[in-house]
């Protein structure tokens, strides 16, 4: 399964929002926990994707680097490592 995500500004913050696609199908992942993790402010959110494998995180701040996590292990890998938001 592969994580991808996409930016979103919004003024002086970013939104993000991130799908979740079966390598093997190409379809949609309902029901993945995403955590999105900022270290560098201690921020950290969950959300769980819908039924088109999606899940919006609004109103970012643009400082630090984020990271997705879930509780997948192996099964779920994100398509970067690490990334910054941009205004």
């Amino acid at each position: 399964v592969l994580i991808l995500l996409a930016v979103l500004p919004v003024l002086a913050q970013s939104g993000m929002e991130l799908s979740v696609i079966n390598e093997t199908t190409g379809q949609p992942a309902e029901g993945v926990v995403l955590r999105l993790l900022n270290d560098a402010i201690g921020f950290q959110q969950q959300a769980v994707t819908n039924e088109q494998g999606k899940v919006r995180f609004p109103a970012l701040s643009t400082a630090g680097a984020y990271r997705v996590v879930t509780d997948g292990g192996s099964l779920y890998q994100p398509y970067a490592e690490a990334f910054r938001l941009k205004r």
